[in-house]
């Protein structure tokens, strides 16, 4: 429910306190590693925004996959986020499966080269 609140109705520059109280909320638990993934692969493979949101300035989805990155902490969990974001990319069915499925993890890759391409060079 908050998740899809960030994706729908939070405004690029805006999210960063929206992050933190997400974080602190479900992130910061002791428990919690496997829920990035799992965050991931809900932004991927089950959340396509309709064109308004596309066109809008609420915080795309390759941002979002990118903070979620930035927020594992063990080798697991970064490695488990990692097969997440790529993981239609590299299953991708051009006849069967939707492009918003490798949408976000491309435009990560591509909206990350100029200021993190460390970010890039793991994926």
């Amino acid at each position: 429910k908050e998740m899809y609140f960030m994706l729908t109705q939070v405004r690029m520059g805006n999210q960063k306190r929206y992050q933190q109280w997400f974080m602190a909320r479900h992130l910061s638990l002791p428990d919690s590693e496997t829920v990035v993934p799992d965050l991931v692969r809900y932004i991927c493979g089950c959340y396509h925004p309709p064109n308004h949101i596309l066109s809008s300035e609420i915080i795309p989805r390759w941002a979002v996959l990118g903070w979620l990155m930035q927020c594992a902490r063990s080798q697991p969990q970064v490695a488990n986020t990692r097969l997440a974001v790529l993981y239609d990319l590299l299953l991708f069915q051009p006849q069967t499966d939707s492009i918003m499925n490798i949408e976000p993890a491309m435009l990560l890759m591509v909206h990350s080269i100029p200021r993190y391409p460390s970010m890039t060079n793991t994926l």
